[in-house]
């Protein structure tokens, strides 16, 4: 995991002007730290004046990204603005102007696996006594169970029929040994299946498939 780490200060002499900051950052995960060091009379100072940084975040993978934001900073003056990235590089607006004492974890709208953080300060910042710390924005791919393309992190109901792309509209359930197949009959690529319970039959019928001899087997072996 990287950490980029940004001690800001700011100039308070007047008629000074914002100068841009880009940092392009492709990493799986990591932190986006802006912390702050206390000058005279508790005000910050930096090579330049106002802050206006931007962050393009890429974590590799096509998917959303998980963002777990803290930020501690002077209430309406300093500020965090978070965007997804789509497909075509077009952002959209994700977090609007994270100020004053925050925390949380959201989430992009798009799996692309990209993003853009940007921070915009005015002048001065009074950080003495520990009173505004900065901001951490620690990034990394979404790590929620998915259902097709959509995404749960909870119990989901449905009250209407859903159905999926297999065979007959079959519902596919995919695990890490092997798919089940649920719809007017039951496949898997497995080489059987398996009950760890009994089972019972509400007609009490038991029968083979058209052509087909019934065979009764106990651990492999015809009976």
């Amino acid at each position: 995991m990287k950490k980029i780490l940004l001690l800001i200060a700011l100039f308070t002499g007047a008629g000074l002007s914002a100068q841009i900051q880009t940092y392009n950052y492709n990493a799986s995960s990591g932190t986006i730290s802006v912390g702050c060091t206390t000058g005279t009379n508790g005000v910050i100072y930096t090579p330049y004046s106002a802050i206006y940084a931007i962050w393009n975040v890429n974590i590799g993978q096509n998917k959303r990204v998980k963002i777990e934001y803290d930020v501690n900073l002077e209430l309406y003056y300093d500020f965090v603005t978070i965007y997804s990235i789509d497909a075509s590089g077009t952002s959209t607006l994700l977090c609007f102007e994270l100020t004053g004492l925050k925390d949380g974890t959201i989430y992009s709208d798009f799996p692309t696996g990209k993003i853009q953080v940007v921070f915009q300060s005015d002048f001065t910042v009074a950080c003495s006594t520990g009173i505004y710390t900065g901001f951490d924005i620690h990034f990394s791919p979404d790590d929620r169970p998915t259902f097709g393309l959509s995404i749960f992190s909870g119990p989901v109901e449905f009250d209407s029929s859903i159905s999926g792309s297999s065979q007959w509209k079959s519902l596919r359930v995919q695990t890490l040994n092997g798919y089940l197949d649920v719809g007017p009959q039951l496949s898997t690529d497995a080489n059987y299946f398996s009950f760890n319970k009994p089972l019972y039959l509400q007609t009490g019928v038991l029968s083979s498939s058209t052509g087909t001899s019934l065979n009764f087997q106990t651990g492999g072996s015809t009976a």
